[in-house]
């Protein structure tokens, strides 16, 4: 299922990002991963969102890394504001 869901086109993927957000658990934790992986910042965006939300599934080191990216890194800071202590 997760090859599929990367399969899937960038709106694809955003919006399954999107639907973590509603219910954010540890076993999405793999696939939010992946997602962020691929540096499309619609979709990176989406993850940052769930993460705003649930700071215990963020990859920390991939969210420093976010922080360079100008697409992402607003979003990228309200994470880490949400969970600044982590950081």
């Amino acid at each position: 299922m997760l090859d599929a869901l990367l399969a899937a086109s960038p709106v694809e993927r955003a919006a399954v990002a999107r639907a973590v957000a509603h219910h954010p658990d540890a076993a999405f934790k793999p696939l939010l991963d992946d997602l962020v992986a691929r540096r499309e910042a619609p979709v990176t965006r989406e993850v940052l969102r769930v993460w705003q939300r649930a700071p215990e599934l963020a990859d920390p080191d991939r969210l420093i890394q976010l922080l360079e990216d100008p697409k992402v890194r607003g979003d990228a800071r309200r994470v880490i504001a949400a969970d600044g202590p982590r950081y």
